[in-house]
This record gives structure tokens, C-alpha cells and sequence, in this order.
């Protein structure tokens, strides 16, 4: 008797114990394993993000004492193109390619001298990214980047031009918070960009093209760049929000490129307001 009344004990407990969750059991169930899908998707970085920024409005600033004692100062427009994705087999560092221009149609202070400035850079580099949680991503490193420019002044003159070509390590970083408003998927971007160590090519105080060209007389024409004889920085700060099935970005891009080299000062400030668009490539599995 006491045997039976073991096993119909054993086969309640089992019984209670192995059956079928409620409904609202189910349900519960089902709602915890979608929000730990929906963070695992959030903190999954996407394998390729295409980043385009058009600058529609902007105040430039130009000081080149090679060609000018005065500031010129005008409008201008850029271009932007940033490419990131994580290097295979890493999810936590990402390779980025960096390209930009600008352009700038200044004028002196009361004078109709004109000048038309140009700038392009290429950079390339790694970062190091950190999600503290599913909304926000910070990331952080360094890029090799080369540039070229060349402004123009309308003067005239033996030199009415000065070129430019240098190369430089920068420090950059990366800040992004994404949440949602009126059920839709926004975030706020804000982008640094710091050079610290680098090369330039110069004309020294009274040299000419001709001189160093046509004469071979050189003085000292590729100098070391470092934040105290060349500080500069730029800021990019972006807010992404969706327009049907695009990715649209506006924003304000700030770029500051200062250098006092050979006996000659320059600076190129430019402030811009943006427009844009980002393509993502999803992680499909």
C-alpha cells in the first residue's frame, strides 16, 4: 500500500512540475525573449555605415599672410563621406575612412579683393568602441590622413597663389546616444577630431615658387606639425531620424586649421550647417 501511494506521489510532482506553462506564463515568456532579442539587435553593431554630409550654408574665415595681411572671409560649402565597420573577427574595433572638402569664396574687408580657397583630406584609421548600454556607443583612436589645398587671391602679383600638402596622425572620437520618439528610431552623433603629430610643406617668410623651383633653393620647406605650431580640431555633431525607408541627417560641422610655420601665419575656420543621409548594412543571420 505504501508503495503505491509513492508512486502516485511521484507521478503528481512530476506531473506539476513538467507541465504546460498559462497562458500568461507563455506570454510573459515571450515578451522577456523579445526584449533580450531587441537589446542583443541594439548592441550589435551593423557590418558597413556609409555616412554623407552636404554643407548648405557656412561662414568661412581665411588668414594667409603669404598672400594677404588681412582676413578674407566669405561663404562656403563641404563634403563629407565616413565609412566604418568592424574588422572581421572583432566586434569591438572598427576600421574608418575619413574624406572631405572645402571650399570657400572669400572677400577682404572693405576692398573688392577676392580670394578661393580649396582644401581635400583623406584619412584612414582605427577605433575602439565600448557599448555601457544598448542606446549609447562611445569609441575612440587614431587616423593617418593626408591633405592638399591651394588658395587663390585675385590681387595678382609674382605669387597670387599658395599651395599646401601635408600628412598628420589625429586623435579621433566618437559619442552616439540612440532612442526612440513618436515610435520612431532616432540618434544623436557627436564626432571629434584633434591632430597631433604631422608634416607640412611651407614656404619660408620672402621665398618664392620661382626660387625653390626654378633656383633649387630650398629652406627648410617640409617642417614637423604639433598642436603648439599648428593647433587645430574639428567638430561634427549630427542628429540621424528616419523619412521612410531613408536614414536622413542634419547637423553642424565646425573645422578649425591654424599653423604658424617658416615665418607665415594661417588659418582656415569654417562653421556649416549640413545635410545628409545614412546607408547601414545589417548583420543578417
Amino acid at each position: 500500500m505504501s508503495g503505491r501511494l509513492l508512486h502516485l506521489f511521484s507521478y503528481v510532482f512530476a506531473t506539476l512540475l513538467f507541465a504546460p506553462l498559462s497562458a500568461q506564463e507563455r506570454a510573459d515568456s515571450t515578451a522577456v525573449a523579445d526584449t533580450l532579442r531587441a537589446t542583443n539587435a541594439l548592441s550589435q553593431p551593423p557590418i558597413k555605415e556609409h555616412r554623407w554630409y552636404f554643407g548648405i550654408v557656412g561662414w568661412h574665415n581665411v588668414l594667409d599672410t603669404y598672400l594677404s595681411p588681412y582676413e578674407y572671409t566669405g561663404i562656403g560649402h563641404c563634403l563629407v563621406r565616413r565609412t566604418e565597420k568592424p574588422f572581421r573577427g572583432s566586434g569591438r574595433w572598427h576600421s574608418v575612412f575619413q574624406f572631405s572638402t572645402n571650399f570657400a569664396y572669400l572677400k577682404a574687408p572693405n576692398s573688392n579683393r577676392r580670394e578661393i580657397d580649396a582644401q581635400l583630406s583623406l584619412a584612414y584609421g582605427a577605433l575602439h568602441c565600448w557599448h555601457p548600454s544598448p542606446r549609447w556607443r562611445l569609441a575612440a583612436g587614431g587616423l593617418l590622413g593626408i591633405g592638399g589645398g591651394l588658395t587663390y587671391n585675385t590681387r595678382g602679383g609674382n605669387n597670387p597663389a599658395q599651395g599646401r600638402a601635408s600628412a598628420e596622425l589625429a586623435l579621433q572620437g566618437v559619442c552616439e546616444y540612440s532612442f526612440t520618439l513618436f515610435r520612431k528610431d532616432f540618434k544623436v552623433r557627436v564626432q571629434a577630431d584633434v591632430p597631433c603629430l604631422g608634416l607640412a610643406f611651407s614656404l619660408h617668410y620672402g621665398q618664392s615658387y620661382y626660387e625653390m623651383f626654378g633656383l633649387h633653393h630650398g629652406d627648410r620647406n617640409v617642417r614637423f606639425t604639433y598642436p603648439v605650431n599648428a593647433p587645430s580640431f574639428g567638430l561634427l555633431c549630427s542628429l540621424d531620424f528616419p523619412v521612410s525607408r531613408a536614414v536622413i541627417t542634419v547637423g553642424f560641422r565646425s573645422d578649425v586649421r591654424q599653423s604658424h610655420l617658416g615665418g607665415l601665419k594661417r588659418h582656415a575656420w569654417s562653421n556649416v550647417f549640413v545635410v545628409g543621409f545614412t546607408r547601414r548594412v545589417q548583420r543578417v543571420r
